[in-house]
């Protein structure tokens, strides 16, 4: 039986915890656009920004929470965009952590889609295009955040893309190509 005293606060939202072993188990440039992301959604559907803004009705121990990561203890904590975008998960009531744990899987699919493009074109993947890719998303997306990894698909002249299978570990999520 897991310890329960070891579990991290969003390891009690299946959804949520399995999108952030994704999004950790990604380049920290990465992590900083998919946290940008994170952000712009959790502000525009969840009003994270607003639940800040009224912290004292979050509780006692919601507030002391967001105190002490201020000391940057975690792995996330010194990346200033993943920070903010860890700390208005905690303050989303679970529904909303859920919608925002399937948002992180859906656009960290879209980059990887786009990696995978790179892949088999033998091309080095471009920040700048995961950039593009995530904020199309946060601000049009998913639907347009695909028409941009096909069109990166046709400007490449991908036909076909590399199978692969994503296989969890007890670390996070890793991509593993089949041979």
């Amino acid at each position: 039986m897991a310890d329960l005293s070891k579990k991290r606060w969003y390891d009690a939202n299946k959804t949520l915890s399995s999108s952030i072993q994704m999004l950790d188990a990604m380049p920290m440039e990465m992590q900083t656009l998919i946290a940008e992301t994170m952000i712009v959604l959790a502000e525009r559907e969840c009003k994270a920004d607003k639940l800040m803004d009224e912290l004292k009705s979050l509780g006692a121990e919601v507030v002391l929470a967001l105190y002490k990561s201020k000391n940057k203890r975690r792995s996330y904590d010194a990346n200033p965009e993943l920070h903010k975008a860890m700390n208005y998960l905690y303050i989303l009531p679970d529904n909303n952590r859920t919608f925002m744990g399937e948002q992180i899987i859906e656009v960290i699919t879209h980059v990887h889609d786009y990696l995978q493009v790179c892949k088999a074109a033998k091309a080095d993947a471009n920040m700048e295009e995961v950039a593009r890719i995530t904020r199309t998303f946060a601000n049009l997306g998913s639907a347009e955040a695909t028409k941009t990894v096909n069109q990166l698909k046709e400007h490449y002249g991908v036909l076909e893309m590399p199978a692969d299978t994503v296989k969890e570990k007890e670390s996070g999520m890793q991509i593993r190509d089949k041979k």
